[in-house]
């Protein structure tokens, strides 16, 4: 008699853990009310961007090559009323970096040059750089290999 209580209750046992088995899992609820804005994964842009992210610009590589590289560093910068971004990372054993300015008409620079330059080797001393940084003058330029460079905030 006590066998068949003992089966019974395994039997009982049984049909309870395969009742809970088959019950399907219910997703948690969403919470309501205010919270954090989720991103939209579909449509980021650059101004998204941040430390961590992979960054893919198409023909900016070698040789016409996507350029693709992981943000390792987010610098923000503010001068005066102008505010920008650069985003750094390592491609092809060097160091990139991406610069996005603007709020209304974006400006985007990649800078991926391999050389290391001075400020001799460009031609400028720390004297010229104050005083253009002095006169804030944008039609301020230097000349250096062969092309004309702009003063730009």
């Amino acid at each position: 008699m006590s066998t068949f209580i003992i089966l019974a209750a395994l039997v009982a046992l049984l049909i309870w853990v395969l009742m809970q088995l088959s019950k399907k899992q219910r997703p948690a609820p969403e919470p309501l009310g205010p919270g954090p804005a989720r991103p939209d994964l579909a449509n980021l842009k650059i101004t998204d961007a941040r430390a961590g992210d992979v960054i893919s610009i198409s023909g900016a590589g070698d040789n016409f090559s996507d350029l693709d590289f992981t943000a390792d560093r987010y610098t923000r910068y503010e001068a005066g009323a102008h505010p920008w971004f650069e985003l750094s990372g390592s491609y092809r054993e060097r160091r990139v970096s991406l610069r996005v300015a603007g709020d209304e008409e974006l400006e985007v620079a990649v800078h991926n040059d391999a050389r290391r330059l001075s400020l001799e080797d460009i031609g400028l001393n720390e004297e010229d750089l104050a005083q253009m940084d002095e006169r804030q003058n944008t039609a301020d330029s230097f000349e250096f290999d062969g092309k004309v460079w702009l003063y730009r905030r």
